[in-house]
C-alpha cells in the first residue's frame, strides 16, 4: 500500500521537485534570451584597414 503520511514539519520535500523544474526553466529562458539576442544583433562593420578583417586598406596618397 501507499503511504499517505503527511510530510514531516519543516520538510521541504514537496517544494524540491517544483523548485528544480522552476530553475531548469528560467535558467532555458536566459539563455536562450542571450542566444537571440546574439543571432538576431547586426554584425560588427568592418573598419577599413583594420587587421584581421579581410577589408581594403586605404590606397594612400603617395603611391600611384
Amino acid at each position: 500500500m501507499q503511504d499517505d503520511t503527511p510530510p514531516e514539519p519543516g520538510s521541504f520535500a514537496p517544494y524540491i521537485w517544483p523548485l528544480i523544474v522552476i530553475g531548469l526553466l528560467l535558467g532555458h529562458a536566459f539563455l536562450m534570451m542571450i542566444a537571440l539576442t546574439l543571432a538576431t544583433a547586426d554584425p560588427p562593420q568592418l573598419v577599413e584597414g583594420a587587421p584581421y578583417t579581410g577589408a581594403p586598406k586605404a590606397a594612400s596618397s603617395d603611391t600611384p
